[in-house]
């Protein structure tokens, strides 16, 4: 029998660090306009925050990834 344990968060009790890729992740999409423009959509998977996933999307899109 496999327990599941909760994991407390909140309030610095519990601090995981993650990389980047774990926060936005780059998806490219289908091309618009006749494959004239590269569309692209940077998702956010963890933030709450905006300001802090707005630096996280310029870094990803200053990589081009």
């Amino acid at each position: 029998m496999q327990v599941m344990a909760k994991r407390k968060s909140g309030g610095g009790v519990q601090v995981i660090k993650k990389t980047i890729a774990d926060r936005v992740r780059w998806i490219d999409m289908d091309n618009a306009f006749k494959n004239c423009m590269k569309t692209v959509v940077i998702a956010n998977l963890t933030h709450i925050d905006v300001l802090k996933f707005l630096q996280d999307a310029s870094i990803l899109f200053s990589r081009g990834t």
